[in-house]
Protein backbone atom coordinates (compact mmCIF):
# COMPACT_ATOMS: atom_id res chain seq x y z
CA UNK A 1 0.00 0.00 0.00
CA UNK A 2 2.66 2.22 0.78
CA UNK A 3 4.52 1.50 -2.31
CA UNK A 4 1.50 2.81 -4.22
CA UNK A 5 1.04 5.76 -2.10
CA UNK A 6 4.92 6.48 -3.22
CA UNK A 7 4.26 6.03 -6.71
CA UNK A 8 1.28 8.27 -6.58
CA UNK A 9 3.11 11.21 -5.17
CA UNK A 10 6.09 10.71 -7.25
CA UNK A 11 3.75 11.18 -10.67
CA UNK A 12 2.49 13.76 -9.04
CA UNK A 13 5.40 15.63 -8.59
CA UNK A 14 6.82 14.92 -11.76
CA UNK A 15 3.53 16.39 -13.11
CA UNK A 16 3.82 19.53 -11.26
CA UNK A 17 7.04 19.90 -12.54
CA UNK A 18 6.46 19.58 -15.79
CA UNK A 19 3.06 21.57 -15.75
CA UNK A 20 5.80 24.87 -13.88
CA UNK A 21 7.92 24.07 -17.05
CA UNK A 22 5.10 24.61 -19.65
CA UNK A 23 3.95 27.47 -17.49
CA UNK A 24 7.52 28.69 -16.93
CA UNK A 25 8.16 28.53 -21.10
CA UNK A 26 5.14 30.03 -21.98
CA UNK A 27 5.50 33.08 -19.61
CA UNK A 28 8.82 33.80 -21.68
CA UNK A 29 6.72 33.54 -25.38
CA UNK A 30 4.58 35.75 -24.01
CA UNK A 31 4.88 39.58 -26.24
CA UNK A 32 6.39 42.36 -24.02
CA UNK A 33 3.30 44.60 -23.06
CA UNK A 34 3.98 47.26 -25.42
CA UNK A 35 2.09 50.47 -24.75
CA UNK A 36 1.37 51.48 -28.24
CA UNK A 37 -0.75 48.36 -28.88
CA UNK A 38 -2.30 48.61 -25.94
CA UNK A 39 -3.01 52.36 -26.96
CA UNK A 40 -4.45 50.96 -29.90
CA UNK A 41 -6.72 48.08 -28.51
CA UNK A 42 -8.27 50.94 -26.35
CA UNK A 43 -9.45 52.77 -29.41
CA UNK A 44 -12.14 50.61 -29.64
CA UNK A 45 -13.25 51.22 -25.84
CA UNK A 46 -16.53 52.03 -25.07
CA UNK A 47 -15.24 54.96 -22.66
CA UNK A 48 -14.86 57.95 -24.59
CA UNK A 49 -12.21 59.16 -21.86
CA UNK A 50 -9.86 56.14 -22.56
CA UNK A 51 -10.57 56.55 -26.23
CA UNK A 52 -9.18 60.13 -26.17
CA UNK A 53 -6.52 59.23 -24.39
CA UNK A 54 -5.09 56.67 -26.46
CA UNK A 55 -5.83 59.08 -29.32
CA UNK A 56 -3.49 61.82 -27.67
CA UNK A 57 -0.73 59.05 -26.75
CA UNK A 58 -0.50 57.61 -29.93
CA UNK A 59 -0.57 60.84 -31.87
CA UNK A 60 2.59 61.89 -29.24
CA UNK A 61 4.24 58.76 -30.23
CA UNK A 62 4.89 59.64 -33.87
CA UNK A 63 7.07 57.73 -35.93
CA UNK A 64 6.77 54.82 -33.37
CA UNK A 65 3.10 54.13 -33.90
CA UNK A 66 2.76 54.60 -37.57
CA UNK A 67 3.83 50.77 -38.51
CA UNK A 68 1.14 49.31 -35.90
CA UNK A 69 -1.40 52.07 -36.63
CA UNK A 70 -0.83 51.11 -40.50
CA UNK A 71 -1.55 47.73 -39.52
CA UNK A 72 -4.60 48.38 -37.41
CA UNK A 73 -6.26 50.02 -40.13
CA UNK A 74 -7.27 46.97 -41.53
CA UNK A 75 -8.65 45.58 -38.17
CA UNK A 76 -11.75 43.55 -38.45
CA UNK A 77 -12.63 45.84 -35.37
CA UNK A 78 -14.73 48.76 -37.40
CA UNK A 79 -13.80 51.30 -34.34
CA UNK A 80 -10.08 50.75 -34.49
CA UNK A 81 -9.61 50.54 -37.94
CA UNK A 82 -11.45 53.87 -38.42
CA UNK A 83 -9.39 55.58 -35.92
CA UNK A 84 -6.24 53.97 -36.81
CA UNK A 85 -7.10 55.68 -40.16
CA UNK A 86 -7.98 59.01 -39.01
CA UNK A 87 -4.43 58.86 -36.60
CA UNK A 88 -2.70 57.92 -39.78
CA UNK A 89 -3.91 61.43 -41.66
CA UNK A 90 -3.11 63.60 -38.35
CA UNK A 91 0.45 61.80 -37.47
CA UNK A 92 3.34 64.17 -37.24
CA UNK A 93 6.05 62.38 -38.99
CA UNK A 94 9.71 62.90 -37.57
CA UNK A 95 11.64 63.20 -41.28
CA UNK A 96 15.08 64.18 -39.95
CA UNK A 97 17.34 61.76 -37.82
CA UNK A 98 20.47 63.14 -36.07
CA UNK A 99 22.69 61.17 -37.57
CA UNK A 100 21.44 62.43 -41.13
CA UNK A 101 24.39 63.77 -43.33
CA UNK A 102 23.63 67.62 -44.34
CA UNK A 103 22.53 66.82 -47.81
CA UNK A 104 19.61 65.04 -46.45
CA UNK A 105 18.34 67.02 -43.90
CA UNK A 106 18.33 69.93 -46.12
CA UNK A 107 16.04 67.85 -48.37
CA UNK A 108 14.06 66.30 -45.70
CA UNK A 109 14.09 69.27 -43.03
CA UNK A 110 10.56 70.75 -45.24
CA UNK A 111 9.30 67.17 -47.00
CA UNK A 112 6.23 66.67 -44.31
CA UNK A 113 5.31 70.28 -44.99
CA UNK A 114 5.64 70.00 -48.96
CA UNK A 115 2.91 69.61 -51.68
CA UNK A 116 2.71 66.40 -53.08
CA UNK A 117 4.30 67.94 -56.33
CA UNK A 118 7.43 68.73 -54.79
CA UNK A 119 7.97 65.56 -52.87
CA UNK A 120 7.95 63.56 -55.73
CA UNK A 121 10.68 65.84 -56.66
CA UNK A 122 12.55 65.31 -53.82
CA UNK A 123 12.73 61.86 -54.37
CA UNK A 124 14.78 62.24 -57.31
CA UNK A 125 17.06 64.56 -55.84
CA UNK A 126 17.96 62.04 -53.32
CA UNK A 127 18.02 59.60 -55.32
CA UNK A 128 20.55 61.53 -57.50
CA UNK A 129 22.83 62.30 -54.27
CA UNK A 130 26.06 60.76 -54.35
CA UNK A 131 27.69 57.77 -52.54
CA UNK A 132 24.23 56.16 -51.26
CA UNK A 133 23.61 59.34 -49.27
CA UNK A 134 20.24 59.58 -49.92
CA UNK A 135 19.33 55.65 -49.90
CA UNK A 136 17.87 55.66 -46.19
CA UNK A 137 16.15 58.56 -46.46
CA UNK A 138 14.23 57.08 -49.43
CA UNK A 139 13.66 53.92 -47.21
CA UNK A 140 12.10 56.11 -44.17
CA UNK A 141 9.31 57.72 -47.46
CA UNK A 142 8.52 54.13 -47.93
CA UNK A 143 7.74 53.65 -44.78
CA UNK A 144 6.00 56.56 -43.30
CA UNK A 145 5.25 58.57 -46.56
CA UNK A 146 1.17 58.92 -46.01
CA UNK A 147 0.30 58.81 -49.93
CA UNK A 148 0.96 55.39 -50.80
CA UNK A 149 1.08 56.82 -54.05
CA UNK A 150 4.76 58.21 -53.16
CA UNK A 151 5.93 55.76 -50.67
CA UNK A 152 5.69 53.27 -53.84
CA UNK A 153 7.60 55.42 -55.97
CA UNK A 154 10.50 56.00 -53.68
CA UNK A 155 10.31 52.63 -53.61
CA UNK A 156 10.61 51.79 -57.50
CA UNK A 157 13.44 54.95 -57.45
CA UNK A 158 15.20 52.73 -54.31
CA UNK A 159 14.98 49.54 -56.69
CA UNK A 160 16.96 51.68 -59.45
CA UNK A 161 19.78 52.81 -57.98
CA UNK A 162 20.75 50.03 -55.29
CA UNK A 163 23.21 48.01 -56.76
CA UNK A 164 22.65 45.21 -58.72
CA UNK A 165 24.69 42.07 -58.92
CA UNK A 166 24.01 38.97 -56.36
CA UNK A 167 26.21 37.34 -54.39
CA UNK A 168 27.50 33.77 -56.54
CA UNK A 169 27.05 30.38 -54.61
CA UNK A 170 30.94 30.24 -54.35
CA UNK A 171 31.77 33.53 -53.27
CA UNK A 172 32.43 33.94 -49.79
CA UNK A 173 29.85 35.36 -47.59
CA UNK A 174 30.27 38.10 -46.17
CA UNK A 175 28.84 40.77 -44.35
CA UNK A 176 27.29 43.24 -46.04
CA UNK A 177 29.86 46.50 -45.64
CA UNK A 178 27.90 49.81 -46.85
CA UNK A 179 25.84 51.30 -43.68
CA UNK A 180 23.69 53.08 -46.06
CA UNK A 181 22.76 49.64 -47.40
CA UNK A 182 22.02 48.65 -43.79
CA UNK A 183 20.55 51.52 -42.42
CA UNK A 184 17.99 50.71 -45.84
CA UNK A 185 17.39 47.29 -44.77
CA UNK A 186 16.86 47.96 -41.20
CA UNK A 187 14.31 50.65 -42.03
CA UNK A 188 12.23 48.47 -44.04
CA UNK A 189 12.34 45.33 -42.48
CA UNK A 190 9.64 45.92 -40.53
CA UNK A 191 7.52 47.98 -41.73
CA UNK A 192 4.13 46.16 -43.34
CA UNK A 193 3.77 47.84 -46.30
CA UNK A 194 3.57 45.98 -50.10
CA UNK A 195 6.25 48.52 -50.90
CA UNK A 196 8.34 47.89 -47.98
CA UNK A 197 8.33 44.41 -49.27
CA UNK A 198 9.67 44.87 -53.07
CA UNK A 199 12.70 45.91 -51.34
CA UNK A 200 13.21 44.06 -48.75
CA UNK A 201 12.41 40.65 -51.21
CA UNK A 202 15.31 42.43 -53.60
CA UNK A 203 17.77 42.83 -50.72
CA UNK A 204 17.15 38.88 -49.90
CA UNK A 205 17.61 37.85 -53.56
CA UNK A 206 21.11 40.16 -53.49
CA UNK A 207 21.73 38.13 -50.77
CA UNK A 208 20.88 34.73 -51.22
CA UNK A 209 20.03 34.39 -54.64
CA UNK A 210 18.29 30.93 -55.19
CA UNK A 211 15.64 31.70 -52.54
CA UNK A 212 15.43 35.60 -53.14
CA UNK A 213 14.61 35.38 -56.62
CA UNK A 214 11.00 33.06 -56.09
CA UNK A 215 10.77 35.45 -53.71
CA UNK A 216 10.91 38.46 -55.70
CA UNK A 217 8.64 37.17 -58.21
CA UNK A 218 6.05 36.00 -55.74
CA UNK A 219 5.79 39.62 -54.61
CA UNK A 220 5.47 41.09 -58.41
CA UNK A 221 3.02 38.57 -59.06
CA UNK A 222 0.51 39.80 -56.18
CA UNK A 223 1.36 43.82 -56.82
CA UNK A 224 0.35 42.63 -60.99
CA UNK A 225 -3.01 40.37 -60.20
CA UNK A 226 -4.25 43.00 -57.50
CA UNK A 227 -4.36 45.62 -60.76
CA UNK A 228 -7.57 46.57 -62.35
CA UNK A 229 -8.25 45.09 -65.43
CA UNK A 230 -8.93 48.27 -66.84
CA UNK A 231 -5.61 49.74 -68.55
CA UNK A 232 -6.61 53.36 -68.28
CA UNK A 233 -7.08 53.27 -63.88
CA UNK A 234 -4.35 53.74 -62.07
CA UNK A 235 -2.27 54.46 -64.40
CA UNK A 236 1.17 54.79 -61.58
CA UNK A 237 0.48 51.62 -60.15
CA UNK A 238 0.64 49.87 -63.94
CA UNK A 239 3.80 51.80 -64.02
CA UNK A 240 5.43 50.76 -60.75
CA UNK A 241 4.38 46.99 -61.78
CA UNK A 242 5.75 47.01 -64.92
CA UNK A 243 9.27 48.52 -63.37
CA UNK A 244 8.91 45.64 -60.73
CA UNK A 245 8.26 43.13 -63.85
CA UNK A 246 11.15 44.73 -65.57
CA UNK A 247 13.29 44.50 -62.92
CA UNK A 248 12.24 40.46 -62.38
CA UNK A 249 13.45 39.85 -66.01
CA UNK A 250 17.11 41.45 -65.40
CA UNK A 251 17.39 39.66 -61.89
CA UNK A 252 17.06 36.53 -64.04
CA UNK A 253 19.69 37.77 -66.51
CA UNK A 254 22.34 38.63 -63.89
CA UNK A 255 21.72 35.16 -61.96
CA UNK A 256 22.34 33.14 -64.85
CA UNK A 257 25.86 32.54 -63.75
CA UNK A 258 23.63 30.50 -60.92
CA UNK A 259 20.65 29.13 -62.73
CA UNK A 260 21.86 29.54 -66.50
CA UNK A 261 20.53 30.95 -69.79
CA UNK A 262 17.34 32.86 -68.56
CA UNK A 263 14.02 32.80 -70.29
CA UNK A 264 11.61 35.35 -70.24
CA UNK A 265 8.93 33.71 -71.91
CA UNK A 266 6.26 33.74 -69.10
CA UNK A 267 7.11 37.32 -68.48
CA UNK A 268 6.57 38.59 -72.38
CA UNK A 269 2.21 38.10 -71.96
CA UNK A 270 2.43 40.05 -68.32
CA UNK A 271 4.87 42.87 -69.77
CA UNK A 272 3.00 43.78 -73.20
CA UNK A 273 -0.29 43.89 -70.73
CA UNK A 274 1.62 46.60 -68.95
CA UNK A 275 3.34 48.97 -71.13
CA UNK A 276 0.80 51.23 -73.05
CA UNK A 277 -0.49 51.58 -76.44
CA UNK A 278 1.16 54.93 -77.18
CA UNK A 279 3.89 54.85 -79.42
CA UNK A 280 6.71 56.37 -77.07
CA UNK A 281 5.67 53.72 -74.43
CA UNK A 282 6.31 51.10 -76.76
CA UNK A 283 9.52 52.61 -78.15
CA UNK A 284 11.02 52.97 -74.70
CA UNK A 285 9.66 49.06 -74.22
CA UNK A 286 11.76 47.88 -77.45
CA UNK A 287 14.43 49.67 -76.34
CA UNK A 288 14.85 48.34 -73.17
CA UNK A 289 14.80 44.49 -74.68
CA UNK A 290 17.11 45.87 -76.95
CA UNK A 291 19.59 47.33 -74.12
CA UNK A 292 19.15 43.47 -72.48
CA UNK A 293 20.45 42.17 -76.01
CA UNK A 294 16.59 40.04 -75.59
CA UNK A 295 16.02 40.37 -79.84
CA UNK A 296 14.38 37.14 -79.79
CA UNK A 297 12.05 38.96 -77.34
CA UNK A 298 11.38 42.20 -79.48
CA UNK A 299 10.37 39.55 -82.48
CA UNK A 300 7.70 37.83 -79.83
CA UNK A 301 6.46 41.26 -78.85
CA UNK A 302 5.70 42.09 -82.19
CA UNK A 303 3.77 38.80 -82.94
CA UNK A 304 2.14 39.30 -79.47
CA UNK A 305 0.81 42.78 -80.82
CA UNK A 306 -0.24 42.45 -84.16
CA UNK A 307 -3.61 43.48 -84.90
CA UNK A 308 -3.63 44.65 -87.99
CA UNK A 309 -3.40 48.24 -86.74
CA UNK A 310 -1.96 50.71 -89.56
CA UNK A 311 2.35 50.25 -89.42
CA UNK A 312 4.41 52.77 -86.82
CA UNK A 313 7.55 52.92 -88.94
CA UNK A 314 9.99 53.51 -85.52
CA UNK A 315 8.72 50.71 -83.83
CA UNK A 316 8.92 48.33 -87.26
CA UNK A 317 12.64 49.88 -87.63
CA UNK A 318 13.20 48.30 -83.98
CA UNK A 319 11.50 45.12 -85.23
CA UNK A 320 13.86 45.18 -88.15
CA UNK A 321 16.86 45.57 -86.35
CA UNK A 322 16.16 42.92 -83.76
CA UNK A 323 15.20 39.94 -86.85
CA UNK A 324 18.39 41.71 -88.25
CA UNK A 325 20.50 40.81 -84.96
CA UNK A 326 18.81 37.36 -84.88
CA UNK A 327 20.25 36.30 -88.76
CA UNK A 328 16.41 36.69 -90.15
CA UNK A 329 17.52 38.53 -92.84
CA UNK A 330 14.21 38.15 -95.16
CA UNK A 331 12.38 39.38 -92.74
CA UNK A 332 14.14 42.32 -91.38
CA UNK A 333 14.38 43.11 -95.33
CA UNK A 334 10.40 43.00 -95.63
CA UNK A 335 10.30 44.57 -92.19
CA UNK A 336 12.31 47.40 -93.10
CA UNK A 337 10.46 48.44 -96.48
CA UNK A 338 7.04 48.50 -94.79
CA UNK A 339 8.53 50.97 -92.44
CA UNK A 340 10.24 53.33 -95.15
CA UNK A 341 7.27 52.66 -97.27
CA UNK A 342 4.86 53.94 -93.91
CA UNK A 343 8.16 56.88 -93.06
CA UNK A 344 5.56 59.74 -94.57
CA UNK A 345 6.31 62.54 -92.62
CA UNK A 346 8.41 64.85 -94.41
CA UNK A 347 12.32 65.18 -95.47
CA UNK A 348 13.30 66.94 -92.53
CA UNK A 349 11.24 64.84 -89.92
CA UNK A 350 12.64 62.03 -91.62
CA UNK A 351 15.99 62.59 -90.90
CA UNK A 352 15.27 63.29 -87.43
CA UNK A 353 14.15 59.22 -87.27
CA UNK A 354 17.35 58.71 -88.77
CA UNK A 355 19.71 59.84 -86.20
CA UNK A 356 17.08 58.64 -83.64
CA UNK A 357 17.86 55.34 -84.49
CA UNK A 358 21.53 56.00 -85.00
CA UNK A 359 21.96 57.48 -81.69
CA UNK A 360 19.90 54.47 -79.83
CA UNK A 361 22.37 51.59 -82.23
CA UNK A 362 19.82 50.68 -84.45
CA UNK A 363 22.62 51.56 -86.70
CA UNK A 364 21.36 49.08 -89.79
CA UNK A 365 17.64 50.85 -89.48
CA UNK A 366 19.24 54.13 -89.35
CA UNK A 367 21.45 53.70 -92.52
CA UNK A 368 18.58 52.43 -94.99
CA UNK A 369 16.24 55.34 -93.79
CA UNK A 370 18.74 57.90 -94.60
CA UNK A 371 19.88 56.14 -97.59
CA UNK A 372 16.32 56.35 -99.04
CA UNK A 373 16.12 59.83 -98.19
CA UNK A 374 19.33 60.76 -100.05
CA UNK A 375 17.80 58.89 -102.87
CA UNK A 376 14.56 60.81 -102.80
CA UNK A 377 16.62 64.17 -102.44
CA UNK A 378 17.66 66.14 -105.49
CA UNK A 379 21.08 65.19 -105.91
CA UNK A 380 23.12 69.23 -105.70
CA UNK A 381 20.03 70.39 -102.98
CA UNK A 382 21.20 70.72 -99.26
CA UNK A 383 18.91 67.98 -98.18
CA UNK A 384 21.29 65.49 -100.93
CA UNK A 385 24.65 67.06 -99.63
CA UNK A 386 23.40 66.16 -96.06
CA UNK A 387 21.78 62.63 -96.27
CA UNK A 388 24.81 62.09 -98.38
CA UNK A 389 27.76 62.78 -95.86
CA UNK A 390 25.34 61.21 -92.80
CA UNK A 391 25.50 58.22 -94.99
CA UNK A 392 29.36 58.03 -95.46
CA UNK A 393 29.43 58.58 -91.80
CA UNK A 394 27.47 55.77 -90.58
CA UNK A 395 29.22 53.21 -93.35
CA UNK A 396 32.45 54.44 -91.91
CA UNK A 397 31.41 53.32 -88.59
CA UNK A 398 29.54 50.24 -89.74
CA UNK A 399 33.07 49.22 -91.36
CA UNK A 400 31.62 49.27 -94.50
CA UNK A 401 34.64 51.06 -95.79
CA UNK A 402 33.54 49.84 -99.87
CA UNK A 403 29.91 51.77 -99.91
CA UNK A 404 31.58 54.51 -97.78
CA UNK A 405 34.17 55.46 -100.10
CA UNK A 406 31.93 54.85 -103.39
CA UNK A 407 29.71 57.54 -102.10
CA UNK A 408 32.17 59.59 -100.92
CA UNK A 409 33.96 59.31 -104.73
CA UNK A 410 30.23 60.44 -106.61
CA UNK A 411 29.78 63.07 -103.95
CA UNK A 412 33.26 64.77 -104.72
CA UNK A 413 32.73 64.23 -108.46
CA UNK A 414 29.22 66.09 -108.12
CA UNK A 415 30.98 68.49 -105.75
CA UNK A 416 33.75 69.41 -108.83
CA UNK A 417 31.22 69.51 -111.69
CA UNK A 418 29.35 72.87 -109.64
CA UNK A 419 30.59 75.92 -109.70
CA UNK A 420 28.91 76.61 -105.96
CA UNK A 421 29.05 73.03 -105.00
CA UNK A 422 32.00 72.65 -102.39
CA UNK A 423 30.11 75.72 -100.86
CA UNK A 424 26.78 73.54 -100.46
CA UNK A 425 28.74 70.68 -99.80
Amino acid sequence: MDSVVRRAAERLLVAFVLLTAHVEIARAQEPADDPIERWIARLGSDSPAERSAAQRKLLQAGNEAYDPLLAASRADDVEIRLAARSLLDHLRISWVRPNDPPEVAAILEPYGDRPLADRAVDLQRLARLPDALGWPALARIVRFEPSDVLARRAAIRLLEVLPERPRVPDEPDEPEANPHLIATERELRVSPRPAARWVIAWLDWRRDPVAGLPEFEEVVRREFESLPSDKGSEAERRRNALALMRRVAEMRIASQEIFGPASLDDLAAPLTALVDDDEPSVKEHLDWLAHLGRHADIVAWSRLTDDGAPPRPEILFRIAEAQWQLGADSAAEGTISTAIEACSKGFEEGETIAHALHAFGYSRSACRLIESLHQRAVPGTDEHWRTGIDLVQWHREGLRYAAAYALLSSMIERAESRSDGWIAI
